[in-house]
Formats: C-alpha cells, structure tokens, sequence
C-alpha cells in the first residue's frame, strides 16, 4: 500500500481530530436517503477515479479552479489541495458515496467563518451516473443541516 508523506507531517492527526469532533457529536457519518458523507480518507484519495473526475473538463467545469481547466492537474497538486483542507480548522472535506459505499463524488464545507457563523459550500459529484438525479440536493440537504445542527 502507498504510504502518503503530508508536508508537515501530521494530516493524520487533524483528520483524527476531526473525526473526533464528529465522535463527540455524536456522529459517525452524515447520512441521507441514497448517499452518506464520509471525512474524506487517503483510500479516497487514491482512488483512481477521483484524479480521472479532476481530469475531465465536463465534470470540473464549475468548480471555480481555472488552474485545472488550462493543464491537467497532477497527483501532487490535489495531494496539496486535500492536505490543506484536512489540516485547516476551517474546512470540513466530506467524500460522498452511495450506501453501498460507492465514491462518487467530494462535499466541502469551508472556509468556515466562525465569527460570522457562516461558510461556503461546494460539491463535486464526479460520477455522471449520478447526474440529474438529486444526489446534489440531497448532499446540500444533509451538509446544511450539519452545519445548523452541530457546527
């Protein structure tokens, strides 16, 4: 198995963190009707299809990262990206899969603004079988009440 060196070397201890906050509230997973939130993990990761999804310009198009669309975006610059996000207190970075644990697509809450009490939102559903059915709604349904909920 790969092993994944973290710049600063504790990525696994703030997503541990992390995943103790959620244990504290209670919560082991966000779940919904047809999809689950899970804290984003290195198996997600390396996950083949999750660099092919950041490769294909249908799918990222509306990310707001002019970067990916101008070159193909590398391993290391999303082993960044998804470092800083589980290292920062302001972000909270879901995988979303079917119940069946399908990965099919990334939720991000972040950056949060804790005085303001408010956050942006973003979704990724990479897998087109999954467009058009309501996986985003369901997952915007589910992060937001997390977010009034417990955050």
């Amino acid at each position: 198995m790969l092993e994944l060196t973290w710049q600063n070397g504790d990525n696994y201890h703030q997503l541990q963190k992390k995943m103790e906050k959620m244990k504290e509230l209670k919560i082991k997973q966000l779940s919904g009707k047809r999809i689950i939130l899970t804290l984003f993990q290195e198996k997600d990761l390396l996950n083949p299809k999750y660099l092919e999804w950041l490769h294909d310009k249908k799918i990222i198009q509306y990310l707001n990262i002019p970067s990916y669309l101008n070159k193909p975006v590398s391993f290391e610059e999303i082993k960044y990206y998804v470092e800083n996000l589980l290292n920062s207190r302001n972000h909270y970075f879901f995988a979303i899969k079917t119940i069946k644990e399908r990965f099919i697509g990334t939720f991000k809450i972040g950056p949060i603004d804790w005085h303001a009490k408010n956050a942006n939102l973003g979704i990724l559903i990479g897998d087109q079988d999954f467009w058009g059915k309501g996986i985003g709604q369901e997952a915007f349904f589910i992060a937001i009440k997390f977010c009034f909920d417990e955050l």
